[in-house]
């Protein structure tokens, strides 16, 4: 019921509308507010290019079958639809609502919410966000074009002075703010706050000026109610048709579901932002009101069927709190462990001599014990040597060891119950493969290696062996646990008040991971781990490692050598598990 209400900027804009029509400016007031949200257009555009990374706009280069079909929704197949029904049903509307009919289906794609739903959708974020750059900077120059082309069909004329205009009060401005950027960039990334009133304020202030012109040439005699409702049906059906053309067109073109997401939401959407100050420039002052009418509508429409769209898409993916753990199950561990041979000391190497374990040396940082290397130096003689090889305190592991393996005689009691806690539940809530093993691997590092930057140590252990969509998942999970996405249902762990503090603060290279990975294309392969990490901390529960046997199979390249002898880039940290305490 929440999705239906208005979204709040819309109410303010619809008070706004409501103000002008009151109390309309006229005469040198409206000449002055005239002239200050000109200002404020110009402002706006030159803080948008301070605030586009360059990079976002270089992935185009990397997907450009995906940004290709996004920008052609966008800028053919969006405007040619709406230049059909105009054509099909001219007395539908009055000539200047199809104008602004036109204009909407001219306008580039918005971004925030097109990036946000794509990520609820568990879409190509990345790729949501080139695109919609790529839509806005490229919309500046060709949406002037094309409304000029299709608004001749309505005697509405589009003069050369008036794109002229978008170039010099839109364009030149972005790409000043855009040259500024090395140096105002990092202040414009720290404002997002006042920015955001920048964009709304600059809107607020050209949909006033817009309306009160409007409003002294009598719009609303134009507008009565049945041809407001006749406006509202004509939106409804520009959405639903180019969400369907969208989603017809990704599936014929091949696309993978994370993209069909990006094309669907990308594709479909309408910039307000974009298009209020454009109009504003664009069209005579009585005419701007009629032709924003069409987008502020499409606008709210967008907003409720999207999320209820991005909602479906999501559905089959996010967890279900049904399948997760409950206190009724039990662990296993000891079951499933293969019965360890008693073996004499004789068949172990170094036998008939005391054999010293010298910790290593990253445990006695910062920790106030004593390292012993010194006085252990001291001791050493025919009898008493160093520990190299197997320890006869720890299970032999094979001579060419499985994953599971470590998991049965190598991993701490703590960490074995929580990566297959993990993974059962993203396996019983029905998630891809993908999503079981990486959440089997993601805090590997701390079974029997490293706890700190367990994300980068975990990863770094299995990526010769998984796909590189898993791997990274692993090495991102670390960070993205320190910050909430309400969208998917994920708060900050409550574990870590009480871990580090309720004031602790994660240091720079990890924010700067997470907002890495909050734009990356497997940004959700990430997520959905710490959603089942979070799940995952049950002391009874009955989890037999053999079921993952399969799962590991397909998505686990174990060598034939075995872990830790396959000349692998992390081969010795696996050799580093089977050894733990060699001297060397």
């Amino acid at each position: 019921m929440r999705r239906l209400l208005p979204d709040a900027f819309v109410l303010v804009l619809v008070l706004t509308v409501c103000m002008a029509s009151l109390w309309p400016v006229r005469g040198a007031v409206a000449g002055a507010l005239s002239a200050l949200a000109t200002a404020a257009i110009v402002l706006l555009f030159f803080l948008h290019g301070a605030r586009l990374p360059r990079e976002n706009l270089s992935l185009a280069l990397r997907h450009w079958q995906l940004h290709a079909t996004i920008l052609a929704i966008t800028f053919v197949i969006f405007p040619l639809l709406g230049l059909a029904l105009s054509i099909a049903f001219p007395r539908l509307l009055p000539a200047d609502l199809w104008v602004g009919v036109l204009f909407l289906c001219a306008l580039p794609s918005t971004v925030q919410s097109s990036i946000a739903f794509t990520s609820i959708a568990h879409g190509n974020v990345a790729g949501t966000v080139a695109s919609a750059a790529a839509s806005n900077l490229i919309g500046i120059a060709l949406t002037p074009t094309i409304i000029a082309a299709l608004t001749q069909a309505h005697a509405t004329n589009i003069s050369f002075s008036g794109i002229w205009n978008i170039v010099l009060v839109m364009l030149l401005p972005f790409v000043l703010g855009h040259l500024l950027r090395p140096w105002i960039g990092p202040w414009a990334a720290k404002s997002k706050r006042l920015l955001g009133f920048t964009d709304r304020g600059t809107i607020v202030l050209a949909v006033y000026s817009a309306f009160s012109a409007a409003v002294i040439e009598h719009l609303w005699r134009q507008v009565p109610l049945a041809t407001f409702a006749v406006l509202v049906g004509v939106c409804v059906v520009l959405l639903i048709s180019l969400l369907l053309i969208a989603r017809f067109a990704a599936r014929l073109l091949g696309f993978a579901r994370e993209d069909e997401i990006s094309i669907v939401f990308c594709g479909s959407k309408k910039s307000l932002v974009s298009g209020v100050p454009m109009a504003r420039v664009l069209f005579a002052g009585p005419h701007v009101g009629a032709a924003i009418l069409p987008l502020m509508i499409f606008h709210q429409i967008q907003l409720i069927v999207c999320a209820w769209i991005a909602r479906r898409y999501a559905a089959g993916r996010m967890p279900d709190p049904a399948s997760l753990p409950n206190e009724n199950w039990t662990i296993q561990r000891k079951s499933t462990m293969p019965p360890v041979e008693e073996e004499s000391s004789s068949s172990y190497p170094q036998a008939g001599r005391e054999r010293m374990i010298l910790p290593q040396p990253i445990t006695y940082q910062g920790t106030g014990l004593l390292n012993d290397e010194k006085a252990m130096l001291q001791q050493l003689g025919p009898d008493r040597v160093f520990m190299m090889g197997d320890n006869a305190a720890l299970p032999r592991m094979p001579a060419a060891p499985k994953l599971l393996d470590f998991f049965r005689l190598r991993f701490s009691e703590i960490a074995f119950r929580h990566l297959l806690q993990s993974a059962k539940s993203a396996l019983d809530a029905g998630q891809d493969e993908k999503i079981v093993i990486a959440c089997l691997l993601h805090d590997i590092s701390n079974g029997a290696l490293l706890r700190s930057d367990h994300g980068y140590w975990s990863a770094q252990l299995v990526a010769p062996y998984v796909s590189e969509e898993v791997a990274w998942a692993i090495q991102h999970h670390q960070a993205l646990r320190y910050f909430a996405d309400e969208s998917v249902g994920f708060k900050y762990p409550d574990a870590y008040n009480r871990f580090f503090g309720s004031d602790y603060e994660p240091p720079p290279y990890i924010r700067h991971a997470y907002e890495e990975a909050r734009v990356h294309r497997w940004y959700m392969t990430s997520r959905l781990v710490t959603i089942y990490d979070t799940y995952s901390f049950q002391d009874n529960w009955s989890v037999d490692p053999e079921q993952f046997t399969d799962v590991i199979g397909r998505h686990f390249k174990e060598p034939k050598q075995g872990l830790g002898f396959d000349g692998s880039a992390s081969a010795h940290m696996w050799r580093t598990m089977i050894w733990p305490n060699n001297f060397l």
